[in-house]
């Protein structure tokens, strides 16, 4: 049966890191491979393929004869702040001081039975095809009271690193009515400023949705999504708010402005498609991690965005059995 060791951290590009093994059970794989989990961190990140912050197991005991036992030894023996062990499934959630991360182990039969949990974990690249249906996907998140005139919306996911609390501070997408991803830039331009229902769970994609929208208006080149997502990628959204609250977005983000906080060598990984947008931006120490689609992208990967979806609302899978 086929095993996957699953680790969310910002210090990757897309906050994923996965890598597939064979064992019977989540305990045998545990059981065959003791040594290399309980051995050195060099070693260790050579067969997991990355470093997880944690991890090894620092234990005597010798390998767990049951998930119980296993639960005590890493607990005991595993730097971790929760853990969920279960037969299928385990997951930990950890911080090394600086920024929450997550891992997890879980198996064939849990990808089975939790699609909607595990398919952006399986998903790499993510696809940039779309539909031809318009139909209104999703309806749950912080609203902008401005809405376009189109049958279809666009969704915007953001996992910016701004503190430790990164995990914490997940929320769902902010939902721009009665506008397609193509015609975003020209929105923005044309109903500024930007009003949003007063919810504090949205502070943060607030501010970046502000300041995308300066960025819209400021733009000297044309005018259109593609060009507003590329001059959006080479900021560095951690730094800018470090200096400029919510309220002074519309006044201090002007063109000079805008030329001199831009990362004139960003380290920036940008998918760009007529409907899907994929933008990893590298900061000082941390990706930040940001994804906007519309409803022609979701309703042609309705599996794959409602597991998206879900990653920006969950830190780990934690499902409750």
């Amino acid at each position: 049966m086929k095993i996957y060791f699953a680790y969310r951290s910002a210090y990757t590009s897309n906050h994923r890191f996965i890598k597939e093994f064979e064992a019977e059970s989540i305990l045998d794989f545990f059981q065959k491979n003791w040594k290399l989990l309980c051995g050195n961190v060099e070693t260790l990140k050579q067969f997991l393929g990355f470093y997880v912050y944690g991890l090894p197991i620092h234990t005597q005991e010798n390998p767990p004869k049951t998930l119980k036992k296993l639960k005590e030894i890493l607990k005991e023996g595993v730097y971790l702040e929760k853990i969920f062990v279960h037969k299928d499934c385990i997951t930990v959630m950890t911080d090394d001081d600086e920024i929450m991360l997550s891992w997890a182990i879980f198996t064939e039969n849990y990808i089975q039975k939790h699609p909607l949990e595990t398919n952006i974990w399986l998903t790499n690249p993510l696809p940039t095809n779309a539909s031809e249906n318009t139909q209104i996907s999703y309806k749950k998140g912080q609203k902008i009271i401005q809405k376009g005139k189109e049958k279809c919306n666009t969704y915007y996911f953001s996992s910016v690193i701004y503190d430790g609390c990164n995990l914490e501070d997940l929320a769902m997408p902010v939902i721009i009515n009665g506008v397609s991803l193509p015609n975003l830039c020209d929105f923005l331009v044309e109903n500024s400023p930007l009003k949003f229902n007063d919810n504090d769970a949205f502070y943060y994609q607030k501010r970046e949705l502000l300041f995308l929208q300066q960025i819209a208006i400021n733009l000297s080149l044309e005018k259109n999504t593609q060009n507003l997502i590329n001059e959006f990628s080479t900021y560095i959204l951690s730094d800018i708010f470090e200096k400029i609250s919510i309220e002074e977005i519309s006044t201090k983000i002007t063109p000079e402005y805008l030329s001199q906080t831009k990362n004139q060598n960003p380290k920036t990984i940008c998918n760009i498609s007529e409907h899907f947008v994929e933008i990893m931006i590298r900061g000082r120490y941390f990706y930040d991690y940001i994804v906007l689609f519309d409803d022609y992208w979701y309703n042609q990967h309705e599996t794959l965005a409602k597991s998206l979806i879900n990653f920006y609302q969950k830190a780990m899978l934690n499902r409750k059995y």
